[in-house]
C-alpha cells in the first residue's frame, strides 16, 4: 500500500491542541517524578516542534500514564510512534484519539489523526475478538487492553499471543498467525471459575478410629486369655480331686494326708501342688478378664469420640448400648 503524503498537515499535527500563546514550561519548578501530565505534554511538544520524536516519546508515555483519558496526549503519542515507524502502537493510540476526539474539535487535527491512522494500520494487523462475558478484556503484549463485547487491537504482523480475562472467569490464552494489512476476527467465551470448596469443618477433640480398634483388640485378647487360664485352673482343680480320691481308696483313711507312709506323703504333695497351681491360674484369669473388659470399655469410649476415618474421611458414629446383639457395641456409618 502506498504511504500517503503528510507534508500539508505535519505542522498542524505536531501542534495538536497546543495554543500559539502557550508559555513554555518551567523545567526547573518540578522534578520528573512530580510533573503533571500537562507539563509533560508541553515539554514533549517542544521536541515535536524540532522533530525530536525519540525524545518526545518517553515524555508522552509518562503523560499518558498520568492522564489516560486525554485525547491530546494519546493523539500526539500516536503521531510520534507513527514517525518512528512503530506501526501497531501508532494505530492503537491514533484509533483511541479518533474515538475520543470532540465533535467540535479542529477539523485539521482530526484529519491529521485519521490520515496517520490509515497509514499505520496498513503496516499492521488488526485483531478483533468477540468476547463473552462483556466484562472481558483483550490484552496483547504492552498494548492498552480493550474491553467490552467486541475488542479490537492493532498488532505487528506474524505470530501473536494474547489473553482474554474477566473477573471470576478462567483466563483464555491464544496464539494466532496474522498477516499485514488484514483483520482477523475471533470469538472467545470464557468459562466461569468453579466455586471454591468449602473447608471441612473442624471439631475440637476429634480422635482417629484406630485407637478404638486397638483397645477393642486388646480387650478381646484379654478375654480369650482369661478363658484359657480359667480352663487350665479348672483342670488343675480336677486333677487334685482325682489324686485325693485315689489316695483315699488306697489308705481307707479319713485323713489320708496325715499318714506317715511315704506314698501318702508323695501324693499329698502332688495334691497340694495342683491346688496351688489352681489358685494361681484362677487369680491370673480374674486379673486378665478384668483388664480385658476394661480394654473393651475403653475401646467403646474411643469409638464414641472418633469422627475421622481412614484417609481423612469423616464418619458419623452412634454409640449403642453394650448389651445388644451388635458385636462391637457401636453403629458406624462411613468407612475406616
Amino acid at each position: 500500500m502506498k504511504r500517503p503524503c503528510f507534508a500539508s498537515v505535519v505542522v498542524v499535527a505536531l501542534a495538536l491542541g497546543n495554543p500559539s500563546h502557550a508559555a513554555p514550561p518551567d523545567k526547573t519548578s518540578a522534578t520528573a517524578a512530580d510533573r503533571t501530565a500537562g507539563a509533560l505534554l508541553d515539554e514533549a511538544r517542544e521536541h515535536l516542534d524540532h522533530k525530536r520524536f525519540a525524545e518526545a516519546l518517553p515524555l508522552l508515555q509518562e503523560a499518558l500514564d498520568k492522564d489516560p483519558a486525554s485525547y491530546r496526549i494519546v493523539g500526539n503519542l500516536g503521531i510520534v510512534e507513527h514517525e518512528l515507524k512503530r506501526w501497531a502502537d501508532a494505530a492503537n493510540h491514533l484509533s483511541l484519539a479518533r474515538d475520543r476526539f470532540p465533535a467540535d474539535g479542529p477539523v485539521a487535527h482530526r484529519e491529521a489523526i485519521e490520515m496517520r491512522l490509515l497509514d499505520a494500520s496498513a503496516h499492521a494487523s488488526r485483531l478483533t475478538v468477540v468476547l463473552a462475558p462483556d466484562t472481558a478484556c483483550l490484552r496483547v503484549g504492552d498494548a492498552p487492553p480493550r474491553c467490552g463485547a467486541q475488542a479490537s487491537l492493532y498488532v505487528p504482523p506474524g505470530p501473536v499471543s494474547f489473553t482474554v480475562e474477566a473477573p471470576d472467569h478462567v483466563t483464555a490464552r491464544r496464539r494466532v498467525e496474522l498477516e499485514e494489512d488484514t483483520e482477523t476476527a475471533l470469538s472467545i467465551t470464557l468459562s466461569p471459575k468453579a466455586p471454591p470448596l468449602a473447608p471441612k469443618p473442624q471439631t475440637a477433640g476429634r480422635l482417629p478410629v484406630w485407637p478404638g480398634y486397638l483397645m477393642a483388640g486388646i480387650g478381646l485378647a484379654g478375654v480369650v486369655g482369661a478363658s484359657v487360664l480359667f480352663v487350665a485352673s479348672d483342670a488343675a482343680d480336677r486333677e487334685a480331686g482325682r489324686e485325693l480320691d485315689a489316695l483315699r481308696d488306697a489308705t481307707a483313711d479319713a485323713a489320708p494326708c496325715a499318714s506317715p507312709a511315704a506314698t501318702a506323703a508323695s501324693r499329698c504333695a502332688s495334691i497340694a501342688d495342683h491346688l496351688g497351681r489352681h489358685d494361681q491360674l484362677h487369680l491370673a484369669a480374674t486379673g486378665v478378664v478384668v483388664g480385658g473388659v476394661s480394654a473393651l470399655v475403653a475401646g467403646a469410649v474411643l469409638f464414641g469420640l472418633s469422627v475421622q476415618g481412614d484417609g481423612g474421611d469423616d464418619v458419623a458414629i452412634t454409640p449403642a448400648p453394650l448389651l445388644t446383639p451388635q458385636s462391637a457395641g457401636l453403629t458406624l456409618h462411613g468407612r475406616f
